[in-house]
């Protein structure tokens, strides 16, 4: 593992490095320590789309569904 330090001119530049943490490629540090509010803070709902099966969300629908009752 190597250490550089970048200056960031753009901002779309953090995009594109959150990416590349995401993908566990890079990891992003400040002087403190991690950065903090970077990708896994940023996560939306639709991030997760289509992350499980038809069959299994419906298993699950039916699972919670039995233990409401």
């Amino acid at each position: 593992m190597r250490t550089i330090t970048i200056d960031v001119l753009n901002e779309k530049a953090i995009k594109l490095l959150q990416d590349l943490e995401e993908l566990n490629l890079i990891r992003m540090f400040n002087k403190n320590g991690p950065l903090e509010n970077t990708t896994h803070a940023k996560k939306k709902a639709s991030d997760y789309k289509g992350i499980i099966s038809l069959e299994i969300a419906e298993k699950m629908q039916e699972y919670v569904k039995q233990s409401k009752e």
